[in-house]
């Protein structure tokens, strides 16, 4: 298997190094020049990464592209994305927020492209290290139900086979909108309180501004047809005590390096969904307000 990673940050390096371990040097991480000359000393839990690097100036054919940048790069990526990829080529996206895979569709052509994203991961990358405990899993299918298709099942085994921990969920949709109102949630939340995973994992202030978002999240999402029960919410809390205390979430991660958020992607989706619906997410407005001085000032 030919598999092209573009974006390997904290989760992108993790799932790399896993498939190149199996599948060998037909598996890479894709950038310029510049970026991958950086990271070429990339570590994963002290370890130096083994996954080669290829110049997005010299592409091959890929079986799988991987997109895990942040969704502000996705726009800039796409053309690079574009001669990596054939008829054949699976693209998955793990970007966060619920619409990378209509931007991605409509770029190349694809109506039906599968629906993915990473969950249940606590890697922190600082500089060029990468820290995790849990690799966490990939879940991905098909827009609509029932998502175990042939296709996702191939790439499925391809992925499980490569080290990836890989699961189809029989409602795919419902899963990305799920991931959402964690990402929404917590992620936020944390980048707001300057708070690492053990101040979520305990009743507090933090644990109830989290759960705060994740009801306006819950309401809009009716609005587009998904009920997210509390079951749902159950289920992040109790994966939320399986992560590493001291880890960072995402935004988080990228408000200590004073880096872009991507606060559009989660409370900026969320407020235009509310203006749709005509409801109102005032706690989200809130966030993003906050969230969007911490942009100014970095």
């Amino acid at each position: 298997m030919v598999a092209a990673v573009f974006g390997a940050g904290a989760i992108g390096a993790v799932i790399a190094e896993s498939l190149h371990q199996y599948y060998g040097d037909t598996c890479f991480a894709v950038a310029d020049s510049q970026r991958s000359a950086r990271y070429r000393n990339l570590t994963l839990n002290g370890k130096r990464t083994t996954f080669p690097w290829r110049s997005s100036s010299d592409p091959v054919t890929a079986d799988l592209v991987i997109i895990a940048v942040k969704g502000y790069h996705l726009e800039g990526v796409i053309e690079t994305i574009r001669p990596w990829t054939a008829e054949h080529t699976q693209i998955i996206s793990l970007l966060n927020g619920i619409t990378s895979e209509q931007i991605i569709g409509r770029a190349f052509g694809r109506k039906d492209m599968l629906l993915s994203l990473a969950v249940g991961q606590d890697a922190v990358r600082r500089g060029s290290e990468v820290t995790y405990t849990r690799k966490g899993k990939i879940l991905l299918g098909e827009a609509s139900v029932p998502s175990a298709s042939k296709r996702a099942e191939e790439l499925k085994n391809m992925l499980v086979q490569g080290g990836v921990q890989c699961e189809i969920p029989c409602n795919m949709k419902k899963a990305l909108w799920w991931k959402f109102m964690v990402n929404t949630g917590i992620n936020q939340v944390s980048a707001v309180l300057d708070a690492p995973y053990k101040a979520f994992q305990q009743p507090g202030k933090p644990r109830e501004m989290m759960l705060r978002s994740i009801e306006e999240v819950r309401m809009i999402a009716g609005f587009e047809g998904i009920a997210l029960t509390d079951a749902d919410v159950a289920q992040w809390l109790d994966l939320l005590d399986t992560l590493s205390p001291e880890g960072e979430t995402s935004m988080l991660q990228d408000v200590r390096a004073r880096r872009k958020t991507e606060v559009d992607l989660f409370a900026g989706t969320l407020i235009n969904l509310a203006e749709k619906h005509g409801a109102e997410v005032p706690f989200n407005r809130e966030l993003y307000q906050k969230l969007g001085e911490e942009k100014k000032q970095s």
